[in-house]
């Protein structure tokens, strides 16, 4: 979908999954309101001006979040299991992650390399990118 009007959505209570790139390239979206009951998310690629989002507690599962470049934080909740390949790839201001899950799946390619490295070595806390250059930030743990 490429929109360029959308600025803001709100997803019913009855939707549990958005499917992959639904809503990618709304360049205008600055706000989403996902409900509790949603368990996987991949919708969001290129969403420039999406400045934040909460993921609620229900997600298992999350992809699609790449070129979403004024997205500066994200916290991914205790449930999520699964981030899929090229999820946060682009996101040049993406400095911060907290991962609220120690039983995290990266899939085999994409851009994780140091955010996965670092995950892997660390477990569950806050991860803040140093230096961060598109897809190759060195990701360290907060103490």
């Amino acid at each position: 979908m490429l929109c360029t009007n959308l600025t803001n959505i709100t997803i019913p209570n009855s939707v549990t999954s958005i499917g992959y790139d639904v809503f990618s390239w709304c360049s205008s979206l600055t706000s989403v309101n996902l409900p509790n009951g949603i368990t996987s998310i991949s919708a969001f690629h290129g969403c420039s001006n999406l400045t934040s989002i909460t993921i609620p507690n229900s997600v298992t599962s999350i992809g699609s979040f790449g070129d979403c470049t004024s997205l500066t934080s994200i916290i991914i909740p205790e449930r999520v299991t699964s981030i899929g390949d090229w999820t946060f790839s682009g996101c040049t201001n993406l400095t911060s992650i907290t991962f609220l899950s120690e039983n995290i799946i990266f899939t085999p390619m994409g851009w994780h390399g140091s955010l996965q490295a670092a995950y892997e070595a660390g477990g569950a806390g806050t991860y803040t990118a140093v230096a961060p250059v598109w897809n190759f930030s060195v990701w360290t743990k907060q103490l």
